[in-house]
């Protein structure tokens, strides 16, 4: 009886350790990004820390979400037992910072439709985690 009540309690348990599963991330591209391979990758590497990523997220249910995350404002963390791998400080309107993690398949996947953009962004994130110095500084 105990193991069934403890097997019961294991679902319920996942649920909570587990992130917001990343779908898709989109960029928003300035204009000048959208004319070619080189412009978007030239981009891309040098993306300000204001950049805007348009994260899609799957949770429970299959109710899909999405929020618009500043590229800057992402760190690579490790909690929950590896179900979360990506997190977001923001700071609420009582100055409090509010964080939102994420599961981010960090390898990509077949839908990945730009595989070295997708690099380049896990890069970045990865980056400005374990150095915290503004990789690109807006002006």
């Amino acid at each position: 009886m105990a193991t069934m009540v403890i097997a019961s309690a294991l679902p319920l348990s996942m649920f909570y350790l587990a992130a917001p599963y990343v779908t898709h991330i989109h960029v928003k591209l300035p204009n000048f990004a959208r004319g070619s391979q080189d412009a978007l990758m030239q981009y891309v590497r040098k993306m300000p820390e204001s950049a805007v990523l348009k994260v899609f997220t799957m949770r429970s249910l299959g109710r899909p979400q999405f929020v618009d995350v500043p590229v800057g404002k992402l760190k690579w963390r490790s909690k929950r037992l590896g179900c979360v791998n990506w997190e977001w400080k923001k700071s609420g309107s009582d100055g409090k910072g509010l964080v939102t993690d994420f599961y981010v398949e960090e390898r990509g996947g077949a839908s990945v439709t730009e595989p070295k953009v997708f690099r380049e962004i896990v890069g970045r994130v990865r980056q400005q985690t374990l150095d915290p110095k503004p990789v690109n500084k807006d002006k």
